[in-house]
C-alpha cells in the first residue's frame, strides 16, 4: 500500500478549514479570502488541498461501493477535491464512513482547488508545479 500524502486530516493546520469554511462554497468568497496569500503561500494552500484529496481517495478506497471502485482514480480526486470544497465536517464524516463518498452525478461545481491556481496567475503568474 501506498504511504498516505504527508498533508492529511490529522496534518492539515486549523487555518486550511477556515479558509475553505469562510468561502461557503461561493468561489468569490473563496477566492477574496484567499488576498492575503503571498505565492508560496498559494502553493502551501495547494499542497494541502491536494494532500486531502488523495488521502480521502486513499484512505476509503477499500470501504467503498463496488461501483466506485471501478472508478478510474482521477474521477475518486475530482469528487475528493468537492469533498474538500464542502468543509471539515462533511470531510470527516466522509472520511469516517466511506459508503458516504459521493457519486460524480451528486457533486457540483465550483471546487475550490482550481481557484488557488488562478489566484496565484493572476496575481503573480503562471502557476509551476514544481515549487
Amino acid at each position: 500500500m501506498l504511504p498516505l500524502p504527508r498533508w492529511t486530516i490529522e496534518t492539515v493546520p486549523a487555518e486550511f478549514w477556515r479558509r475553505i469554511e469562510a468561502g461557503g462554497g461561493r468561489a468569490v468568497d473563496f477566492r477574496a479570502g484567499l488576498a492575503d496569500l503571498d505565492a508560496p503561500g498559494l502553493h502551501r494552500l495547494y499542497a494541502q488541498y491536494v494532500g486531502l484529496m488523495e488521502a480521502l481517495v486513499k484512505t476509503c478506497f477499500a470501504g467503498l461501493p463496488p461501483d466506485l471502485q471501478e472508478e478510474p482514480v482521477e474521477t475518486l480526486e475530482l469528487i475528493a477535491n468537492w469533498v474538500v470544497t464542502q468543509g471539515e465536517a462533511r470531510y470527516r464524516a466522509v472520511l469516517a464512513d466511506p459508503v458516504r463518498f459521493p457519486r460524480r452525478a451528486d457533486i457540483r461545481r465550483p471546487m475550490f482547488a482550481g481557484q488557488i491556481i488562478q489566484v496565484h496567475n493572476e496575481a503573480f503568474g503562471p502557476w509551476r508545479h514544481d515549487r
